[in-house]
């Protein structure tokens, strides 16, 4: 085994003797040299070394002495955004040379989550931007002021506990294009028709506001009486393509680590997928099982994505990790949401694809590289758009560009 090579003799010093020790040492010098040849001069040398030190040594303590700090309740962004945290802080005096430190867990690590405050006066507000990179939900409690004023000698730190501030970051969103979907009465990969039970194709789905151009016959009197204007009923088109997405919630298949994980790209496609369906007018059902079940539904007439996104940034991988845990939630699912005609399921491509799709319903298998996520360096076969039968496959790595993976 190859020995490690010396640490340069300047890093040495730079490790043991800090600007403070250096300053005792030299006052010790000064004392002994005073003592023993009795020069007056260098006894007024060691006075202003240990005024100094005492001043070092207080003023950081009596400038962070006092200090309050507090913060909004909640705060909310996207991945890839910036975040603009607010803090509001109280001082019973002037101070000088403050750095505020936050712990931000969802942050880049290449900035640095600080703010040097060089006058801080009685009261004072700070906004602190920081990038965003990782989707869920975040608690922050406390907080880390330090100072070295005036010299710059000694730096003290101080922890506050501060009222809990939720921090809710959203899953990124990209233009994927339009997955391959089916109406009611079109072709399916294999050549089979899709149909629809009897009874009406339009079910009511909710009111919106009057526009100009909407038929007087859909004009909900009683609750325009109601809010004391026009709306209208709306309706949900059965032969519209409906698409069902499954994740995959077990913390066995979570591979790689936040933000790029298996899990992570699962949210975000998830996520691209409800806004191109709002984009296109379709209806989208979500269902994956944790410790805390997801489950919603978006309307076709939605165009709204804030509050599913954070249904989203609450789920975590954190699920049975038994192997038929999965494909039975796909077949729970599929009974919750029959009129699904397109189904998105995840899977990693160690385990073998044992999902088969019903008559007249198209599987998109989002294949997931796990070995691309543990050795992200190497070049992994990728293939989009695989068919056999109602099943089309879609290999992503970890460095898959998700941008138009459906176009």
């Amino acid at each position: 085994m190859p020995r490690p090579e010396p640490m340069p003799l300047k890093e040495r010093i730079k490790q043991h003797l800090s600007l403070h020790w250096f300053l005792w040492l030299l006052a010790l010098a000064c004392f002994l040299i005073a003592w023993n040849r009795g020069l007056a001069l260098l006894y007024g040398m060691l006075a202003l070394l240990l005024a100094v030190l005492a001043m070092s040594y207080l003023y950081p303590l009596w400038h962070l002495r006092g200090i309050g700090v507090s913060r909004p309740r909640q705060a909310e962004a996207q991945v890839g955004g910036t975040l603009h945290l607010r803090y509001t802080l109280t001082h019973r005096h002037n101070a000088y040379h403050i750095e505020l430190t936050d712990e931000l867990p969802f942050a880049v690590e290449e900035e640095h989550p600080g703010h040097f405050i060089s006058h801080l006066p009685k009261r004072a507000e700070l906004d602190l931007p920081v990038t965003c990179r990782q989707r869920g939900v975040f608690t922050l409690s406390r907080l880390r002021l330090a100072c070295a004023y005036p010299f710059g000698v000694f730096r003290y730190h101080k922890t506050l506990e501060t009222r809990p501030m939720e921090v809710t970051i959203l899953p990124r969103t990209v233009a994927i294009g339009a997955p391959p979907m089916l109406t009611s009465r079109q072709h399916s990969v294999d050549g089979t028709i899709q149909t629809t039970g009897t009874g009406a194709q339009h079910e009511f789905a909710g009111v919106r506001e009057y526009r100009q151009g909407d038929s007087l016959r859909h004009i909900h009197w009683a609750a325009s009486a109601r809010h004391q204007e026009m709306v209208v009923k709306e309706y949900e088109d059965q032969d519209r393509p409906s698409l069902l997405v499954v994740l995959d919630q077990s913390a066995a298949a979570n591979i790689g680590e936040a933000p790029e994980s298996t899990f992570e790209t699962a949210i975000t496609l998830c996520a691209s997928v409800i806004r191109h369906a709002m984009e296109a007018g379709m209806a989208v059902h979500v269902m994956g099982r944790g410790q805390h079940e997801t489950r919603f539904s978006v309307p076709s007439h939605c165009r709204d994505i804030r509050p599913y996104l954070e249904q989203l940034a609450h789920a975590s991988a954190d699920g049975n990790d038994d192997e038929d845990a999965y494909p039975g939630l796909v077949h729970e699912a599929l009974a919750t949401f029959p009129q699904t005609n397109t189904l998105m399921t995840f899977r990693n491509r160690s385990r073998r694809q044992t999902i088969e799709p019903p008559p007249g319903v198209t599987l998109l298998d989002m294949e997931l590289v796990d070995e691309s996520f543990i050795y992200p360096l190497r070049r992994f076969e990728q293939s989009w758009g695989d068919r056999h039968g109602n099943t089309l496959t879609y290999s992503i790595t970890r460095n898959t560009a998700l941008e138009g993976l459906f176009r």
